[in-house]
């Protein structure tokens, strides 16, 4: 692969691992009022999403190294694309929450 590939496919990581997580905060009124919760309890979803991250970010450096890198990255990446279009699709707060988990263990990586 040649480095300007290389730049182009981690700065797409990068810009879609950031915009999953940034992207949540202006919506909750509109997923609290969905779902006919509070934005408290909508706010949870954030709170569940950031909580898996941080379990995978601590998880994932072991994993890379006996796995590699690459294919580490690649799990990663399909688990967010995988969260983020099922968060699209999820019909009630519990399902989101399941689903931006995923996203969350993804973005870890």
């Amino acid at each position: 692969m040649n480095q300007n590939r290389f730049l182009a496919a981690v700065a797409l990581a990068f810009f879609s691992t950031q915009s999953s997580s940034l992207m949540l905060a202006p919506l909750l009124v509109d997923i609290a009022a969905e779902f006919d919760v509070s934005v408290a309890v909508a706010g949870q979803v954030g709170t569940a999403t950031f909580a898996a991250w941080a379990i995978s970010v601590v998880s994932v450096g072991p994993l890379s190294d006996s796995l590699g890198r690459r294919s580490v990255a690649l799990v990663g990446l399909s688990l967010l694309a995988v969260g983020v279009l099922a968060s699209a699709f999820a019909p009630n707060l519990e399902t989101l929450m399941v689903t931006r988990v995923v996203t969350g263990l993804g973005g870890g990586m």
